[in-house]
């Protein structure tokens, strides 16, 4: 067995039942969270406070973008299954507790242990508790910069989760399930005018505010890289079901993923070029306003996750991103999302207060991201996996042997 094979076969990681796993996404899940791990370890430093560094690291919105399209993508596709199936919908009684599981507990154990050390800002045990404990801190620029920052992402997935059920129902209306064809093509031609209503949010409120475009950060200004996600398990369902020959793009992506994944850096290497000629503007480079960054992480992130996606065993690529430790990454990579910037910004402001110790900051900045690691080790292996063993459990024995609506590695 392989080393992507063995960290992904355990029940806490399995796909749903009837649903096939894509292990090599959870390698790519891995890559995102180092990515961002990265850039934030490296945006605290002078030498990337101009010029070309300070270009390239706004590629760490690719990350972001990668994980809103996985989710997407694998809470999506048992529902799109389902129905090329002629099988029922999934449970929505597991599909609601598989999510629960999946979110709350991690992120309840990094908030309350990071809020007693090395502690966080905003009022987490106080008038802001409720706030921060139910996801809701995106809602207002008091709370927005409180509490575990990068959590912001968590109030927007959770935002889907609630959504896709509704839209799921509305996509099995009979007018768009005739044919296979007609799947595809009312489907992706719903979720482009979706898409098109968040390039219009975006473009419309966020020069309103100041705070780093903030609007855009939420739900409706972040969903087209949700819909991007679920326009691949449309296409992805329906080539599974019709058991479509291998021709034309399909057979380039499986036997030539090199050809994707260079893609996707010419994209990335696009992005650093548009925001070194655009460096002054904070509007023109943001991943959250109208500009083409925001386009451009989601370009990147689907030439990146069509290997993936779409199978095969050959390639470089793909057997470079079997290597361990990448899935075992990607497996904790939640704990390691919710931990890294405390404990980074824990460092830094030891060397703020303690300048004659400056020359530890580079050391200190990196000791805190290994530690941010093993948190995340930890967080997974005592809290989060235990409780993701509960995900496939009978809600009931009257209840089918529904999917919740996602892997439990998203």
């Amino acid at each position: 067995m392989s080393h992507v094979d063995a960290a992904t076969s355990e029940p806490s990681v399995a796909a749903p039942p009837g649903n096939p796993r894509f292990p090599l996404l959870d390698s790519l899940r891995g890559l995102a969270a180092l990515s961002i791990v990265g850039i934030h370890l490296t945006s605290y430093t002078w030498a990337f406070r101009h010029g070309w560094p300070r270009a390239s690291l706004g590629i760490g919105g690719v990350g972001i973008a990668t994980f809103f399209l996985m989710s997407g993508f694998l809470l999506y596709r048992p529902f799109v299954w389902a129905r090329v199936q002629g099988r029922p919908r999934p449970s929505l009684r597991r599909y609601s507790r598989a999510r629960v599981l999946r979110l709350v507990p991690g992120y309840w154990f990094a908030l309350t242990i990071l809020a007693l050390w090395p502690g966080l800002p905003g009022h987490v045990f106080g008038r802001d508790s409720v706030i921060y404990y139910t996801f809701t801190q995106d809602y207002s620029t008091r709370t927005l910069e409180g509490g575990i920052r990068p959590a912001w992402t968590l109030g927007t997935e959770l935002c889907f989760i609630v959504f896709l059920p509704f839209y799921a129902w509305l996509a099995a209306r009979p007018v768009l399930n005739r044919t296979l064809r007609r799947v595809v093509v009312g489907e992706l031609s719903i979720l482009f005018v979706l898409a098109c209503g968040t390039f219009v949010f975006r473009s419309r409120v966020t020069h309103v505010y100041d705070m780093r475009n903030w609007p855009g950060e939420l739900f409706p200004g972040s969903f087209d890289w949700f819909a991007v996600g679920m326009a691949l398990a449309v296409v992805s369902a329906v080539v599974a079901r019709r058991g479509a020959p291998e021709g034309g793009i399909l057979r380039l992506i499986r036997h030539r993923p090199g050809v994707c994944y260079s893609i996707s850096f010419a994209v990335l290497f696009a992005d650093v070029v548009w925001t070194r000629v655009n460096l002054d503007s904070q509007w023109a480079t943001d991943a959250f306003s109208s500009a083409p960054p925001h386009l451009l992480y989601a370009l990147a992130a689907i030439f990146a996750s069509l290997p993936a996606i779409f199978g095969g065993e050959g390639g470089l690529s793909r057997r470079l991103l079997r290597l361990h430790p990448l899935p075992t990454i990607g497996a904790i990579s939640y704990g390691i999302y919710l931990w890294h910037v405390p404990l980074i910004q824990r460092a830094e402001m030891f060397v703020v207060w303690h300048p004659q110790y400056d020359y530890l900051a580079w050391p200190l900045r990196v000791g805190a991201a290994f530690c941010a690691i093993g948190a995340g080790y930890l967080s997974y292996r005592f809290v989060e996996r235990p409780l993701l063993l509960l995900k496939n459990r009978r809600v009931s024995s009257r209840a089918p042997d529904a999917a919740p609506a996602a892997s439990g590695a998203s």
